[in-house]
C-alpha cells in the first residue's frame, strides 16, 4: 500500500535511528514564540490573581476540602478533595487519585480542574489530590516532572491523609500536558518503587504523548465532521496554532524527542504501572497518538494479548488506520459509543489478571471538552451540554476501570464451590488470585484456610481476575504468607470463595462447609503474624511437645497419628507436670498465655473447620506447629496452669488473663473429633459448647454447628437462612431441637442476665451469643439426672402459639422459692491463693430442724424433705457441687446411684466446714446459710492430718460448680442451686421431657393465652436435692400431684 511521505517535526535532526534531537529554530521564530507565550501568560495572570482572591472570600461549592503546602515545594499548593460523605474522624483509607492539570506545560493552574476533581471525589468515594508544577519557559523539561515527584512523595508521607497506602490503591491521572506528565511521573523509579503508595494505575486524558511528531502532521490524523455545530466542524484544530509555542517553551534544545519521559508514547509497557488507561477526544489532533500507544501497549501485555491488533500508522493513506474514530458523527448525544468497536473502546488484560491496558475514545468532542472554562469558550449550548454529559460518562468508565470490583458468577451446581488460585509472587508484590469453579465430587488437590476475619472495616485490596476484591487484613496476611514464589497454590477461603453479598449462595455454601474441609488435603490455620510473645511461646510449645512424645514413646512426626488413633490420655498432662519445664514463676508462661489468647482460638467457625479436616497445620508468622502439639499443650494448660504463680508472673489482672488462656485452651480441646462428632452429643451440647466461641454474625453460633451429626439427626432439614433475625434463628432452632430430640435438654442452656434483658427473645430461647457463666454445671446437669423419670415428652402437647411465640409444655409444680442467697466467687489474692466464696443471703435463713433419736424434743418441720442431720449434710454436700464430683481433674462424675461418691462429698464438705469454724465468727459469710447448727457438723480433732487436703479439694470443686449460680430454698425446705436472677415466689417445676427441674416465674398478672392458662417466663434450670431421680413424677402417678400446662413466653 502506498504511503505518504512522513512529515518531520520542525527544528529536529536525526542523530541515529533511535534519537531525534530538538534543534533551535531561526531567530525570528524564537522571537515569535517568546512573544506569543509570554504575552499569553501575562494576559492570564490578572484574571487568575483576581479569581484567587474571590475564591478566598467566597469559596466555591466545588472547591477543595483543604489546600496544603509542603516544604519541598512551598510555592506549589496541593488541593485535596475528600468525598462529601467521608467522615474525617474515620480511620478508613480511601482509594487515591493524583490529578495533574494541563495547559501545554506553560499555562493553567490546578484550580482549573476543581469541578472535575470534586465531581469525581463525590461520585466515586475517592480521595482526589491535585498537584501543581512550575511552568515553562522559565522551568522547561524536566523541571515539572521533578516538581511532581517531590510533591508526590511529600503527600504520601503525610500521615494525616487517608491514602490507601498498603496495599496501594493510588493512581495518577493527567489532562493534556498533564497526561504526558502523569505517564512520565509513573516511570520514575522513586515513584514506581515507592513504599506504601506506588501508583498501580495511570490515566492520560487527551494527553500529548508524542513530541517527536510535528503538530502540523498530527492535523491529518483526525476526522472533521461538518455536520456538527461550530467549532466542532472546523477543519483546523484550535490547538494547532498553540503547539509550536508550547513545544519551544518546554523542550530543551538538543534533547531527544523520543525520550520516554518527554514523549511517553515511546515508553515500554513494562516501565509503566500495571494498569494504563488512555482517553482520547475524537476531534482532537492528539487522539491518534493515544490510540497508537494504547494498541502498542495492549499488544505487549504480560502473557500475550487475547488478540493482536495492528498498530495504527499515522502516515498511511487509508483513513481507517490514519485517522482516529470515524467520519460520521455519533447519533448518541451525551453518550459514549457502545462496546464492540475497537476504535472507541477496548481493554486487554495480563494473563494473571493483575494488569491491563484500556483505550477509550469520547466521540464528537474537542480537546479539553471536560474543562468548564474551555467549554464556555469553544462551544454553544448544544456543544456544552453534550460535553458535560460525556464528561460524566467517561468519568464513570474510568472510575469503574480504576476501582473495578470482582463480579462473582453464579455457581452452576448444588455441590459446586470456588477455589482460589493464589498466583506466585515475591514479598511486597500485590496479591493476585484467580477464582475457579469446582465440583466437590472432583479431586482438586486444594488446601483450606482457617483464620479470623478480624475487623470487617479494616480491609486490603487483592487482584482477582479482571477486578479487585476487598479482603480483611488477616486474610491478606495469610495469603501473603501462604504464597509461593515460583508456582501457584490452590486454596479455599470463605471470604474470597463465597459471594458474601449473596445471601442465598452464602446459605448454600454453609451447608457444604464440612465437605469443603473434608475434601481439602490439609487445613492451614493462620493465627496471625508473629510477635514477641509467640517468639517465646513457640519454642516452649516445641519443648513441651517433645516431652509428651517421649512419654508416649513415639516420634514427633507420629504424634498426630497417635492422637487420632488413641485419643486423649486423660492423665498424661498430670504425669508430665513441670518435668523439664521452666519454673512456675518464669515470665515465659505469660507469653504462652498471650499466645493462646489469640482470637482464632475463640472463633466459632474453626470448630468444624478443624474437626472435619484431614490434617491441620498451625502457622504463626513463619512458625509452623502440628495439631497434636497444640492439643497436648492445651491439655497441659487445662491440667497444670492452676499451679503457676500468676501473681509473680504478671502484675496486671493475672487471674482474668490466666482464666482467658485456660478457656481458649479448652476451646482447642473441644474441637477434637472425639469431643464433637460422637453420636452421644446432642444439639443442645453443641450449641452450649459454642457459647465459649465468638462470631461476627451472631446467627453463625447456630449455623457453624449445623453440619455435625447431632443436627443431622435431630434437625435434618435445617438450612442457614440469613434473612432471619438472630432471635428468629435461635427460636426456630430451639423448637426444632425440642421436637427432634424429643426432650427439653436444650432449655438447660437458658440463662438470663438480670442486668441485660433482651426483650426480643422469648424467655425459653437460649442466648447462644452470650457467654454462659454457669456453662460447666448446666452441661453436667443434662447428663445423669432424671427429674422427670421415664416420663417422655408428649410431642402432641407441645405447641408454639402466636403471637409470642408462646411455648406450651406439660409439667408439675414442685414448690415455691422462699429463701435466696447470692454466691460471690473467690478472687486471686496478691499472695497467689484464692480468697473464699462469700454466701450473702437476701434475708436471714432459718436453720434446718431435724429429728434426733437421742433427743425426743427435736422435731423437723412436717413434710420436710430432709428429716435428719445426715439428710441435711448430704443436701448441702450435693447441692454445692450440683450432684457431681471431681477426680483427677475430671469434673463430670455424677454422684447419683454411687453411695461412695456421695459419702466422699459429705466428708469433704464437713472437713471444709471444720476449717471455716475457726473464722466463722469474724467472717460468717464464708459459711452457707441455714445449717442446723452454728458448730455442727464438724470433725473436731478427728482426721486432723487429712482435713486440709479434703478441704482444699472441696474448695477446688466448688470454684467450678458454683460459677454463676445462687443458693435457694423452697417453702417446704428443698435446697437447690439455680441460675442467677431467681426471685422469691418463683415456681420450681418438673417439665415432662426435662431431666432437671426448671424455675418459672408468673408474668403479666391475670394474662392468659387461648387455653386459659397463665403465662410464665423460664428463669433457668436448677439442681434440687431430693427430686433429681423422678420422685415428683412418681408422686404424680400416685395421684399426689396435679399435671398442668405451662405457657412459656
Amino acid at each position: 500500500m502506498a504511503r505518504e511521505k512522513p512529515v518531520p517535526p520542525p527544528q529536529a535532526r536525526v542523530d541515529d535511528e533511535n534519537k531525534l534531537r530538538r534543534t533551535a529554530p531561526p531567530f525570528l521564530h524564537k522571537v515569535g514564540y517568546a512573544a506569543h507565550m509570554y504575552g499569553l501568560q501575562a494576559m492570564l495572570a490578572l484574571p487568575l490573581y483576581l479569581r484567587g482572591w474571590k475564591e478566598h472570600f467566597y469559596p466555591p461549592e466545588n472547591g477543595p476540602s483543604i489546600v496544603k503546602t509542603y516544604d519541598v515545594r512551598p510555592a506549589l499548593p496541593v488541593r485535596i478533595f475528600f468525598p462529601a460523605s467521608f467522615d474525617l474522624t474515620s480511620p478508613q483509607q480511601l482509594p487515591t487519585l493524583f490529578t495533574i492539570h494541563g495547559g501545554g506545560w506553560c499555562i493553567g493552574v490546578s484550580r482549573d480542574d476543581d469541578e472535575w476533581n470534586r465531581a469525581f471525589a463525590d461520585a466515586h468515594s475517592a480521595l482526589v489530590i491535585s498537584l501543581e508544577y512550575a511552568k515553562a519557559p522559565w522551568s522547561p523539561f524536566p523541571t515539572a516532572v521533578h516538581d511532581l515527584e517531590a510533591l508526590f512523595h511529600a503527600v504520601l508521607a503525610d500521615e494525616s491523609l487517608p491514602i490507601a497506602r498498603s496495599p496501594s490503591r493510588v493512581a495518577l491521572l493527567g489532562f493534556s500536558a498533564g497526561g504526558n506528565l502523569a505517564l512520565a511521573l509513573a516511570q520514575l523509579p522513586s515513584v514506581s518503587g515507592a513504599a506504601g503508595g506506588a501508583p498501580q494505575a495511570a490515566v492520560s486524558v487527551y494527553g500529548c504523548l508524542d513530541l517527536a511528531r510535528s503538530p502540523w502532521a498530527k492535523m491529518h490524523n483526525r476526522f472533521y465532521k461538518v455536520a456538527l455545530p461550530p467549532p466542532r466542524n472546523h477543519i483546523e484544530d484550535p490547538l494547532a496554532r498553540l503547539c509550536p509555542s508550547f513545544d519551544w517553551s518546554y523542550i530543551p534544545y538538543g534533547h531527544d524527542l523520543r525520550d520516554p519521559l518527554l514523549s511517553p508514547a515511546f515508553a515500554e509497557r513494562e516501565g509503566l504501572p500495571r494498569h494504563v488507561c488512555l482517553v482520547g477526544a475524537e476531534l482532537d489532533m492528539l487522539a491518534h497518538e493515544s490510540w497508537r500507544s494504547a494498541v502498542r501497549w495492549a499488544n505487549e501485555v504480560r502473557g500475550g494479548p487475547s488478540r493482536t491488533r495492528p498498530v495504527p500508522d499515522p502516515d498511511i493513506k487509508e483513513d481507517k488506520v490514519r485517522k482516529v474514530g470515524k467520519r460520521a458523527s455519533s447519533k448518541r448525544k451525551g453518550e459514549l459509543e457502545p462496546p464492540g468497536d475497537d476504535r472507541y473502546d477496548f481493554e486487554e488484560w495480563d494473563e494473571d489478571g493483575a494488569g491491563s491496558v484500556k483505550w477509550l475514545l469520547v466521540p464528537d468532542v474537542l480537546h479539553a471538552f471536560d474543562n468548564p472554562g474551555m467549554r464556555n469558550v469553544m462551544g454553544g449550548e448544544e456543544t456544552m451540554q453534550d460535553a458535560e454529559m460525556k464528561t460524566v460518562a467517561y468519568q464513570a468508565e474510568v472510575a469503574g476501570w480504576l476501582y473495578r470490583e470482582y463480579q462473582y458468577e453464579p455457581l452452576h451446581g448444588l455441590n459446586h464451590i470456588r477455589l482460589l488460585e493464589l498466583l506466585p509472587g515475591s514479598e511486597g508484590d500485590p496479591i493476585s488470585v484467580i477464582l475457579h469453579e469446582h465440583s466437590l465430587s472432583d479431586d482438586a488437590g486444594y488446601e483450606a484456610i482457617s483464620y479470623v476475619w478480624g475487623d470487617p472495616a479494616a480491609r486490603k485490596e487483592i487482584n482477582c481476575g479482571r477486578g479487585t476484591l476487598q479482603v480483611t487484613v488477616n486474610l491478606h496476611d495469610a495469603l501473603s504468607h501462604f504464597r509461593w514464589p515460583d508456582r501457584a497454590r490452590m486454596l479455599w477461603s470463605d471470604a474470597a470463595c463465597i459471594n458474601q453479598q449473596d445471601l442465598d449462595e452464602r446459605a448454600s455454601q454453609v451447608q457444604l462447609m464440612h465437605l469443603i474441609y473434608q475434601n481439602a488435603s490439609r487445613c492451614l490455620v493462620w493465627l496471625g503474624p508473629s510477635d514477641a510473645d509467640s517468639a517465646a511461646a513457640v519454642p516452649l510449645i516445641a519443648d513441651m511437645t517433645a516431652i509428651v512424645a517421649r512419654r508416649l514413646g513415639v516420634d514427633l512426626d507420629q504424634l498426630d497419628e497417635q492422637l487420632e488413633r488413641q485419643g486423649r490420655d486423660m492423665f498424661l498432662a498430670k504425669r508430665v507436670g513441670f518435668e523439664g519445664l521452666p519454673e512456675k514463676t518464669d515470665p515465659i508462661w505469660a507469653s504462652l498465655m498471650r499466645f493462646f489468647a489469640r482470637k482464632w482460638f475463640s472463633r466459632v467457625w474453626v470448630i468444624q473447620e478443624v474437626n472435619f479436616a484431614r490434617s491441620v497445620l498451625f502457622y504463626c508468622g513463619a512458625d509452623c506447629m502440628s495439631w497434636a502439639a497444640l492439643f497436648h499443650v492445651s491439655d497441659w494448660i487445662m491440667t497444670n496452669s492452676g499451679s503457676l504463680r500468676w501473681h509473680d508472673i504478671m502484675t496486671r489482672q493475672p487471674h482474668d488473663l490466666a482464666s482467658l488462656m485456660t478457656r481458649r485452651s479448652g476451646n482447642l480441646m473441644d474441637m477434637r473429633r472425639d469431643g464433637f462428632n460422637k453420636d452421644k452429643l446432642e444439639v443442645d451440647q453443641l450449641l452450649d459448647y459454642g457459647k465459649a466461641f465468638d462470631a461476627t454474625d451472631l446467627r453463625d453460633k447456630v449455623f457453624a454447628m449445623m453440619n455435625f451429626n447431632a443436627f443431622r439427626r435431630a434437625i435434618p432439614d435445617m438450612v442457614a437462612d440469613y434473612t432471619l433475625s438472630v432471635a428468629q434463628v435461635y427460636t426456630e432452632t430451639t423448637m426444632a431441637a425440642i421436637r427432634g430430640q424429643k426432650n427439653l435438654r436444650i432449655l438447660l442452656t437458658v440463662e438470663h442476665d438480670p442486668d441485660k434483658p433482651e426483650s426480643e427473645f422469648p424467655s425459653w430461647v437460649p442466648r447462644w451469643h452470650r457467654p454462659d457463666s454457669n456453662r460447666s454445671i448446666s452441661a453436667l446437669l443434662s447428663q445423669d439426672n432424671t427429674a422427670s423419670a421415664d416420663e417422655s415428652l408428649p410431642l402432641d402437647q407441645v405447641k408454639v402459639l402466636q403471637p409470642g411465640p408462646v411455648l406450651q409444655l406439660p409439667g408439675l409444680v414442685v414448690d415455691v422459692v422462699q429463701d435466696l442467697c447470692d454466691i460471690h466467687q473467690p478472687l486471686i489474692l496478691n499472695t497467689g491463693v484464692f480468697s473464699r466464696h462469700a454466701f450473702r443471703p437476701h434475708k436471714p435463713w432459718a436453720r434446718y430442724r431435724y429429728h434426733d433419736p437421742e433427743d425426743p424434743a427435736s422435731r423437723p418441720v412436717e413434710g420436710a424433705p430432709y428429716q435428719t442431720k445426715p439428710d441435711i449434710v448430704e443436701a448441702y454436700a450435693l447441692v454445692l457441687t450440683g450432684g457431681y464430683r471431681e477426680h483427677d481433674n475430671v469434673f463430670a462424675i455424677g454422684c447419683g446411684g454411687h453411695p461412695n461418691l456421695v459419702a466422699a462429698n459429705r466428708v469433704e464438705f464437713v472437713a471444709w466446714l471444720s476449717r471455716l469454724r475457726a473464722i466463722e465468727a469474724l467472717f460468717p459469710e464464708y459459711v452457707p446459710p441455714g445449717l442446723y447448727s452454728p458448730t455442727q457438723p464438724g470433725f473436731g480433732d478427728l482426721y486432723g492430718d487429712q482435713i486440709p487436703d479434703w478441704s482444699a479439694h472441696w474448695e477446688r470443686m466448688i470454684r467450678v460448680y458454683l460459677l454463676g449460680r445462687m443458693l435457694f430454698r423452697t417453702r417446704r425446705g428443698y435446697l437447690g442451686l439455680g441460675t442467677r436472677g431467681l426471685m422469691e415466689g418463683d415456681l420450681v417445676c418438673v417439665l415432662f421431657g426435662g431431666n432437671v427441674p426448671f424455675v418459672l416465674r408468673k408474668v403479666g398478672a391475670g394474662e392468659v393465652v387461648d387455653n386459659g392458662e397463665e403465662r410464665y417466663a423460664l428463669v433457668g434450670n436448677a439442681y434440687v436435692h431430693g427430686i433429681m431421680e423422678g420422685q415428683v413424677v412418681k408422686e404424680w402417678k400416685e395421684g399426689k400431684r396435679e399435671r398442668r400446662i405451662f405457657n412459656l413466653v
